[in-house]
C-alpha cells in the first residue's frame, strides 16, 4: 500500500520505494534536510507502480528497492520505464548482484545497502543530475 508522503523539502521531488518502514521513514526524515521533496511512498513494487503512474506530475527521482512482497525492485522498474522512459530510477539494494540487472532494466544508478547517508545524498544528487 502506498502511503501519503510526509512534508518537507522543496527541492526535486523524490518517491521511495522499500518495504521496511523504518527505511521509508530514514529517507524520508533525510533527504528534505537536503532540500529534497518527498513525493510519495510505496511499500513494494505493485504499489509504487500504481501510485507513480496516477502522479499528475512525475517525480524527479524513484528510490527503489529490490526485495519486496507482491512485486521485484527489477519487475517495478521495468514496468514503468516501459510506461514512460524518462523516469529516474536510482535502486537501493541489500543484494550486490542484482546491480546488474537493475542497470541492464534502466536504473540510474545502484547503492547497495548498507550504506552511509552521505552515500545516499550523492547517489540522489548524481541521479537526478543525469537526468537533467
Amino acid at each position: 500500500m502506498s502511503t501519503a508522503a510526509p512534508a518537507g523539502g522543496s527541492g526535486p521531488g523524490v518517491f521511495i520505494v522499500d518495504d521496511e518502514a523504518a527505511l521509508r521513514e530514514i529517507y524520508s526524515d533525510f533527504l528534505p534536510i537536503r532540500g529534497y521533496s518527498i513525493v510519495g511512498l510505496a511499500e513494494n513494487g505493485e504499489d509504487a507502480v500504481r501510485a507513480i503512474t496516477a502522479l499528475e506530475q512525475r517525480p524527479d527521482l524513484i528510490v527503489m528497492d529490490h526485495r519486496m512482497p507482491r512485486k521485484s525492485g527489477v519487475d517495478a522498474t521495468r514496468e514503468l520505464l516501459d510506461k514512460d522512459p524518462h523516469l529516474a530510477i536510482l535502486f537501493v539494494t541489500a543484494d550486490a548482484k542484482v546491480g546488474k540487472e537493475a542497470v541492464a532494466a534502466g536504473a540510474r544508478g545502484v547503492l547497495v545497502k548498507p550504506f552511509a547517508m552521505d552515500d545516499l545524498f550523492v547517489a540522489v544528487s548524481n541521479a537526478i543530475k543525469l537526468t537533467k
